[in-house]
């Protein structure tokens, strides 16, 4: 794993949190499947952001 993914894996997973801290909900059985769906697809994101953040500054 880079730093880039490293640093993007702890947005996401932050992010996962507090998207389910801010529902009222706690991650279960029954919704870890859903959560892992926003994780990729913020994870996704954060990549994306910090790559483009990355190569604006070469």
């Amino acid at each position: 794993m880079t730093d880039l993914e490293q640093r993007a894996h702890d947005f996401a997973v932050r992010a996962t949190l507090n998207y389910y801290e801010h529902k009222g909900e706690a991650i279960t059985d029954k919704n870890a499947f859903e959560a892992g769906i926003h994780y990729r697809h913020v994870f996704r994101e954060f990549l994306h952001s910090l790559e483009e953040g990355q190569s604006d500054l070469r």
